[in-house]
């Protein structure tokens, strides 16, 4: 079986249009990732604690910031860019009460999803984007006009556009420019 390679031409970035996207956390990918969709011309809102370093940084970056829970509400898709020892607290106190039926949640790897820390409702899809590179140098890949390769999968598909979205994240971080394969 040949393994599938999405590139720019492949994948609809529209999917994403009109869309609020919550990048939650700041550091490595949040910041890269964040920054790109920005770019990209996506809508994203940053979320992360009030007032913090990350909280000025991504003021200083031109992003919108939020706390946690005001960055989920609304959000058509909620990115969980967090470290995974911090994930399932900030989950439950600001994702689960804020979570809209039917929206993405977006995570950079399987972690917190396959030793079931996070259990998602069934109304929304579930999705992982993982570029494979530091965030830092996919940024600088993305400002040169490239990007990093990355990995796509679906968990969970509520609405039927579950692939779809997560292949519109990887396009806007410049990741269908360099291959986006399937997991």
């Amino acid at each position: 079986v040949a393994m599938k390679i999405y590139h720019d031409s492949d994948v609809d970035l529209t999917v994403l249009k009109g869309k609020k996207i919550a990048v939650l956390g700041y550091g490595s990918q949040g910041r890269a990732q964040a920054l790109c969709f920005r770019d990209s011309g996506l809508d994203v809102t940053v979320g992360v604690r009030p007032e913090g370093a990350s909280w000025k940084l991504a003021q200083e970056d031109g992003l919108k910031v939020a706390g946690f829970a005001d960055a989920v509400k609304g959000a058509d898709v909620v990115m969980m860019l967090l470290p995974d020892e911090v994930q399932p607290d900030i989950y439950e106190e600001s994702v689960v009460p804020n979570l809209k039926k039917g929206a993405a949640l977006e995570f950079a790897h399987g972690f917190a999803i396959t030793y079931k820390l996070i259990v998602p409702p069934k109304d929304v899809d579930v999705i992982m984007m993982a570029p494979k590179s530091p965030g830092a140098m996919e940024r600088v890949q993305f400002l040169e006009g490239f990007g990093v390769p990355a990995l796509v999968c679906v968990h969970q598909d509520a609405t039927g556009n579950a692939m779809d979205i997560a292949l519109a994240l990887a396009k806007g971080i410049g990741a269908t420019r360099a291959g986006v394969f399937e997991t």
